[in-house]
């Protein structure tokens, strides 16, 4: 009687190169190139049946310019492909998508307050034109103590992972498949903060709000069986806190702490895979 023996194989590579060059004493040119691969092969008695690779390409320049000590401009270009190939069971309606990016940001330090100005335009391949941005600013008012607010605007496309993966497993009764009609994320978000900077210690305190349209995330659509899918109207909020502390020379104790409520309007449930609460502790040498 024949057997089948099931197994996988995968393999994941990354490699950057970082390079910069002053240009002047107040220009500073910075040159990112990277790739990442993520392969995954699926075996039936030692043969292979199913294959998915991903393969990501990204180059960043970014250019900072300070001008007159109390502003920093920063400008650059982003540009990324992210490339499926593979033997499956699906076709893939797009094996590469690229995507490219304009972005400029506006920093400027002032004794009473900090203000951060940034915007963005991407042009995707598959998913057309997006702008995004943000704005913060940041009041200190004595002792070590600084008051932060902030509102942006997000925009994330689906990845090829999220749009083609197959993962089968007959063994665990686990399957995983891509989803093509995937739709990109929108968002706009809230935040206020206080913060305190002294030697020997610093802590940090934030209060957040986010609305998200066509939230990205895994559900089960059948036993065993998960797909991403566009979640229509979703609504994140919370509060963090982390702290530094040295305790001893060359010993620091670190920790932070988060509180989560989120919830699919459409539905009124929680989100998945998002824990209400979460914390960690460290230290560190």
């Amino acid at each position: 009687v024949p057997t089948s023996e099931l197994g996988e194989k995968s393999t994941q590579q990354k490699l950057n190169l970082y390079s910069h060059y002053q240009i002047t004493n107040r220009w500073l040119s910075q040159l990112l190139i990277g790739e990442s691969r993520d392969d995954y092969e699926y075996l039936d008695s030692g043969q292979k049946v199913s294959e998915f690779n991903t393969r990501k390409s990204q180059l960043t320049w970014q250019n900072d310019v300070s001008i007159y000590d109390a502003h920093l401009l920063t400008a650059g270009f982003d540009y990324l492909k992210d490339e499926v190939s593979g033997i499956s069971t699906n076709s893939f309606n797009n094996d590469s998508i690229d995507n490219k990016a304009l972005f400029v940001q506006w920093q400027y330090f002032h004794e009473h307050f900090d203000l951060i100005t940034a915007l963005r335009h991407d042009r995707n391949e598959v998913f057309d034109g997006h702008n995004s941005g943000n704005i913060d600013i940041g009041i200190p008012f004595g002792n070590g103590y600084q008051v932060n607010a902030g509102y942006g605007q997000g925009f994330k496309s689906p990845t090829m992972n999220e749009l083609y993966t197959i993962y089968e497993d007959s063994v665990w009764n686990y399957y995983y498949y891509g989803n093509e009609d995937l739709k990109p994320e929108k968002s706009r978000s809230y935040e206020v903060g206080l913060r305190r900077n002294q030697p020997g210690y610093k802590w940090r305190t934030s209060f957040f709000y986010s609305k998200i349209t066509n939230l990205i995330q895994d559900e089960m659509i059948g036993v065993g069986t998960y797909q991403p899918v566009n979640v229509n109207m979703a609504q994140i909020q919370g509060a963090e806190f982390e702290a530094d502390w040295i305790i001893s020379d060359g010993w620091v104790l670190s920790g932070n702490a988060s509180l989560l409520n989120t919830e699919d309007k459409s539905t009124g449930n929680q989100l998945s895979r998002r824990p209400e609460t979460n914390w960690n502790l460290n230290l560190k040498h």
